[in-house]
């Protein structure tokens, strides 16, 4: 039975320090739960929760620490997103990804969208760590804008998307610059006004939005009782033997689907939009 750990962060008052005296303290803050089994998929999930300490090297450190030497088959974490894409391989990035599309898609047709027929604008498009979100996305339309300031990084995913996607994404270093967008996929802390933002910072909330704003999804699985994170789910799929099949094979084969669009704790009512 192959083992994977499940570090997520504590709930509680967000701090930002890193010294000496609080890496003990966050280590005493740190709980580890006892593992659950997923019979079908031959895994054993040990949780452990760590402190809300933002700070980014603490963040860094906590993990670090939690993960030790033990030889985990996989490890999902899930606390800031924008932090976490660091330990996350690619499989589990595309896992992530595609929930993103698949969300943004149920969210669209709900609006009596599609997202073969809508604009869907990514920002930072030039941050590498999206790449994964833009050929998603790419596979599904071709109505692509990518907003983002990075010139060099920008041309070499446009030539990379466009000879592996047969899509050629525009680009422009300012959002307001682009009319008719439907949907926004953004690790940016910003308002987008009134359209609808899968924001990836999991930290940020606007102050005020009337936008449809989402910044995260759970998902049902097979015989496991708890509602999983894309993180997690991807370390639950990854194998050796079947890593090359696709995302949506894995969904399929596994009876996977989205339970929950959310943004923090609250269900986001996409009828209400």
């Amino acid at each position: 039975m192959k083992s994977i750990l499940d570090i997520r962060l504590r709930e509680g008052d967000p701090y930002f320090k890193y010294n000496s005296i609080n890496k003990i303290l966050d280590q005493l803050k740190t709980k580890t739960y006892i593992p659950k089994k997923l019979g079908l998929l031959d895994k054993e999930i040990t949780r452990v929760s760590i402190p809300p300490n933002y700070n980014k090297d603490a963040y860094s450190y906590n993990i670090l620490r939690v993960i030790g030497r033990a030889r985990w088959s996989s490890v999902s974490v899930r606390g800031n997103r924008l932090y976490d894409l660091d330990y996350l391989d690619s499989f589990q990035k595309n896992v992530l990804s595609f929930c993103i599309v698949r969300s943004m898609s149920i969210i669209l047709i709900n609006n009596k969208k599609t997202v073969k027929n809508s604009v869907i604008a990514i920002e930072d498009g030039g941050n590498t760590n999206n790449l994964s979100l833009i050929e998603e996305c790419a596979k599904y339309t071709k109505r692509i804008v990518l907003v983002t300031r990075n010139f060099k990084n920008v041309n070499n995913i446009r030539s990379h998307i466009l000879l592996n996607y047969g899509v050629s994404p525009e680009f422009t270093t300012n959002i307001n610059d682009t009319k008719g967008i439907d949907f926004i996929i953004s690790d940016k802390a910003k308002s987008y006004g009134d359209i609808g933002v899968w924001y990836l910072d999991s930290f940020y909330e606007p102050e005020q939005f009337s936008n449809l704003a989402v910044n995260d999804v759970l998902l049902s699985i097979n015989d496991y009782e708890e509602r999983v994170s894309p993180e997690l789910l991807g370390a639950l799929l990854k194998s050796e033997n079947n890593i090359s099949k696709r995302v949506e094979d894995f969904f399929d084969s596994n009876k996977i689907n989205i339970e929950e669009i959310r943004f923090g704790k609250k269900e986001i009512d996409i009828n209400s939009y």
